[in-house]
């Protein structure tokens, strides 16, 4: 569908009876600016709702040469658009058979589909790093040869990390490095053998990572995720009503000076996320999808038994 900010953005305003429309967001009307001003935050909000299948991506994750100071062991760098992970969900099923007991959801044998991360058996975590010089060194007396460096600059009154180092370590002056390879004075003696350390890197750029004791030995980590879409003829009907309800709340007020205009459409924003996931579902086949007979049951009824 041909849908776009300025259309999606009419919906909302015919919706809580503004006067007038708007050609684009960027305009100079009132309406206009007060749209722009709450765009990005509920789009993104709605975005993160369901499991929108046409915002759902499967990517393969870069491992980064930091390394996380404590708890989990490897950091893998997450793609700029990750809004959050895809729910994983379960449902009995006969193949890829994984025995249920113990979960907390009773007998039977189930398997997970979409899985967020894989290979699912580590635990994760996703958080913002701080930028880190990575390279390869060796600590002599109170003096640090770096030899490679993977990324980043070595830089002067930064504590130095590494599997051997001493707590407390810091470099304490500039040898004969200029922030790449060469050699550093620490304010610790100690001998380290040649190993991967790291120091903070305050001139270089934070980012977001998924941390796991996952180091790749069995490929790279994988992840199925939300993405935040760019391009708005990807967005289903079913999204664009529940933006528009959205939408149409949150400027209710600033436009209609109507409270109860906000709660109005709140809640057809639930009744209408409530409509849409029955079209999103339609994006996927699940096995004995058809249901029984049973009212009650069709369409949520997987059969133990196949004919």
């Amino acid at each position: 569908m041909n849908y776009s900010q300025a259309s999606i953005a009419n919906l909302a305003l015919g919706r809580i009876g503004a006067r007038g429309t708007i050609t684009d967001l960027n305009e100079n009307t009132p309406n206009a600016i007060k749209v722009l001003a709450v765009w990005d935050a509920i789009f993104q909000e709605v975005l993160s709702e369901r499991d929108w299948k046409f915002a759902k991506i499967r990517t393969e994750l870069q491992l980064s040469p930091q390394r996380p100071l404590y708890a989990y062991r490897h950091a893998w760098a997450m793609p700029a658009d990750f809004l959050r992970f895809v729910r994983p969900h379960r449902k009995p099923q006969h193949d890829n058979y994984l025995w249920a007991w113990g979960w907390g959801i009773g007998w039977g044998w189930y398997h997970r589909d979409d899985m967020p991360f894989h290979p699912h058996q580590y635990p994760y975590v996703v958080e913002t790093l701080p930028a880190m010089a990575s390279f390869v060194g060796s600590i002599t007396g109170t003096v640090l040869t770096v030899t490679a460096v993977t990324n980043g600059t070595v830089q002067v009154s930064q504590p130095l990390y590494g599997d051997g180092v001493t707590a407390g370590t810091f470099i304490s002056a500039l040898g004969t490095g200029m922030g790449g390879i060469g050699t550093y004075t620490l304010n610790n003696a100690q001998t380290v053998a040649s190993e991967t350390m790291s120091c903070p890197n305050p001139s270089g750029s934070s980012g977001r990572y998924l941390l796991c004791d996952y180091g790749g030995w069995h490929g790279p980590a994988k992840i199925n995720y939300i993405q935040l879409i760019t391009d708005y003829t990807q967005l289903m009907p079913g999204f664009v009503n529940c933006l528009a309800n959205r939408l149409a709340a949150e400027v209710s007020i600033a436009i209609t000076e109507d409270s109860k205009k906000f709660e109005a459409m709140m809640q057809m924003y639930r009744d209408s996320l409530n409509s849409a996931e029955a079209q999103n579902e339609t994006f996927d086949f699940q096995k004995d999808e058809a249901g029984s007979e049973s009212w009650e049951r069709a369409g949520r009824y997987v059969s133990w038994y196949r004919y």
